[in-house]
């Protein structure tokens, strides 16, 4: 299987490009004090309790509950799934594609995949299995003010030895970005938490793009996951 690099859970506590609540949130969930400092909470990101509070009200008052627990749910899954650069999250508001009207959410995993052992042609595959998959198994059925989502995760990649190759070389070659684009059907995700249709029956459902062109994507089924009442 592609490998991907966890970093310690310390490092795990990530920046939120947007709404800063949903990093707290991945920090309490994984049990650890989110980072202080510089490097925790950049100037222009909000950072005290009642500006954090402010942003996810207006992102529920916006489009409600649901868009609030599934941001939390694709920012815990990138960094369980090995973020070692900051993770970052957006919801930017509404894309159209098709006569459809998706609720977008952009997410930079902060993952760096191996070259060595990932060939290109797997990346966004991994990124489905392990963040996608698992974020939209979490709902019942998604409350959105969509036909959709439209889900734009980027990632990088290089070739390194090891972890520690990798951090030593990270700030200068973190490797060139890549990002997928995955729209998917409120109700065709609804097929998938309900085990009506496979992950594979979704991905062949959706519209993927890599890089802005259109990619058809063969993908491992990913282990079961415990649902939870995240928005459902």
């Amino acid at each position: 299987m592609p490998s991907l690099v966890v970093p310690s859970v310390r490092t795990m506590c990530i920046r939120h490009i947007a709404v800063a609540a949903s990093a707290l949130s991945v920090c309490a969930l994984l049990g650890v004090a989110p980072l202080h400092g510089e490097e925790a909470h950049p100037p222009e990101l909000p950072s005290s309790p009642q500006e954090i509070a402010q942003a996810m009200q207006e992102l529920e008052r916006a489009y409600g509950k649901d868009a609030v627990a599934l941001k939390g749910q694709l920012l815990g899954q990138a960094v369980r799934s090995g973020s070692i650069l900051p993770a970052l999250i957006a919801v930017p508001g509404i894309r159209e594609r098709d006569g459809r009207r998706f609720l977008a959410f952009d997410l930079d995993t902060g993952i760096v995949f191996n070259d060595r052992d990932t060939a290109a042609e797997q990346r966004p595959a991994e990124v489905w299995t392990r963040i996608v998959v698992p974020s939209l198994q979490q709902f019942a059925t998604l409350r959105l003010p969509a036909d959709g989502v439209a889900l734009q995760i980027s990632y990088r990649h290089r070739p390194y030895a090891d972890l520690a190759a990798l951090r030593a070389q990270l700030r200068d070659t973190p490797g060139p970005t890549e990002t997928a684009a995955f729209f998917v059907r409120i109700a065709d995700a609804a097929d998938l938490a309900a085990k009506r249709i496979t992950s594979q029956q979704l991905v062949d459902r959706s519209t993927v793009l890599v890089d802005g062109t259109a990619r058809q994507l063969t993908v491992p089924e990913p282990a079961p996951v415990p649902t939870a009442d995240a928005g459902s």
